[in-house]
């Protein structure tokens, strides 16, 4: 029994450690500016760190370290979760109806005139023409 008892306490001090260099680590990267403070590197990391830190204040039953990791780590799973929802929102960001059908018309009427160009014979860039010229193929 003393011996799984001495194993457990090992097991629970090499998970503290480890929960302790997480959020070491990260505060120190973000000091020097290897991690923003900012960034989702540095809130996992803190996430990690801070919930192993509570899980250990949990087992030993450390109510006043329970209650500063526990909201270490809900106020870095907060952040995450906003910034994770502010990426979706730039990227499903729809504009307006009035907005979308104003940008159709113009790409239209660009798809209209390019096609009007071409068809005349006329080409997209200074660089086509002089290449069609090169070649001897247009006469200028």
């Amino acid at each position: 029994m003393e011996r799984m008892v001495k194993s457990m306490w090992s097991s629970v001090q090499l998970v503290s450690v480890l929960g302790s260099l997480l959020v070491l680590v990260a505060y120190v990267a973000g000091q020097f500016g290897y991690l923003s403070a900012k960034g989702l590197s540095f809130a996992f990391a803190n996430i990690v760190g801070s919930g192993l830190l509570a899980v250990v204040a949990a087992l030993e039953a450390q109510w006043g370290f329970l209650l500063l990791e526990g909201a270490w780590a809900s106020v870095s799973l907060v952040a995450v979760v906003r910034q994770r929802a502010k990426l979706n929102t730039h990227r499903v960001r729809r504009v307006s109806g009035p907005r979308v059908a104003a940008l159709e018309r113009v790409m239209r009427r660009m798809h209209r005139r390019r096609a009007n160009l071409t068809y005349q014979g006329h080409f997209d860039s200074a660089d086509e023409l002089r290449f069609e010229l090169s070649k001897g193929l247009v006469q200028g």
